[in-house]
């Protein structure tokens, strides 16, 4: 949830914002696994190993890239509780 002191119309002007923030990161996180993604598949060379930190960046990248994409802000659930009062 988020609060926003205000009118409502600025409230919207900043939603609108955060969620052109929130874009431009998994924009840039997907491009940067499109790289490391390249960099993934492609063998070591002789008497090499892979990067440990930048697999581990690999998977972090993957999951802001799905995670982020895929959020769903238009439902709500609201439960009430079901006794009477009369």
């Amino acid at each position: 949830l988020y609060s926003h002191p205000g009118t409502y119309s600025s409230y919207v002007d900043a939603k609108h914002q955060r969620l052109a923030e929130e874009q431009t990161i998994v924009d840039n996180a997907k491009r940067a696994l499109r790289k490391e993604t390249e960099w993934m598949r492609r063998m070591p060379k002789a008497r090499s190993t892979k990067s440990q930190a930048r697999i581990d960046r690999f998977y972090e990248l993957q999951k802001v890239a799905n995670s982020k994409s895929n959020k769903d802000t238009s439902k709500l659930q609201i439960e009430a509780q079901k006794t009477r009062l009369g």
